[in-house]
């Protein structure tokens, strides 16, 4: 059981950084709609609504990269994704409390309203475990398999 901890670890850094990576991408691949989908929230409004869009969808790709290849900036990645993922929380929560009737944009534009409770619950769960790997990091234990 206690080998088979590093390996768990291992994958659950791979699958949050192909994770990231792909959405990252599929962000990238239509920079208008994410940045309408950014709008839609009420937080920002022309033209940072574009800077974060452009930025949120290149910071997830690079964590994403750096997650997956685990050689260097591990720790500072995580750190970055926990904030990254707060930072989606509040801005869900947010629209949520507004009662607005949007496309989150979390993975691609859509024209189907968001579901808040399930983004939340999604985006604390990937929050919690991105504070378990950056723990288990900061306790030195090994993210490579044996």
């Amino acid at each position: 059981m206690v080998r088979s901890l590093p390996v768990a670890l291992f994958a659950l850094r791979i699958a949050l950084g192909l994770f990231l990576l792909v959405v990252g991408v599929i962000k990238l691949m239509d920079l208008e709609a994410f940045t309408e989908d950014v709008f839609n929230y009420q937080i920002l409004f022309p033209p940072y609504d574009a800077y974060a869009a452009y930025f949120v969808a290149w910071l997830e790709v690079i964590l994403g990269i750096i997650l997956i290849i685990g050689l260097w900036g591990t720790r500072g990645a995580l750190l970055l994704t926990s904030g990254l993922l707060v930072s989606f929380i509040a801005a869900l929560s947010s629209a949520a409390s507004k009662g607005l009737n949007i496309n989150c944009g979390c993975f691609g534009h859509s024209d189907e309203p968001t579901n808040f409770f399930l983004h939340i619950s999604f985006n604390v769960v990937l929050f919690l475990l991105t504070l378990a790997l950056f723990w288990s990091h900061l306790r030195k234990e090994s993210l490579e398999p044996a």
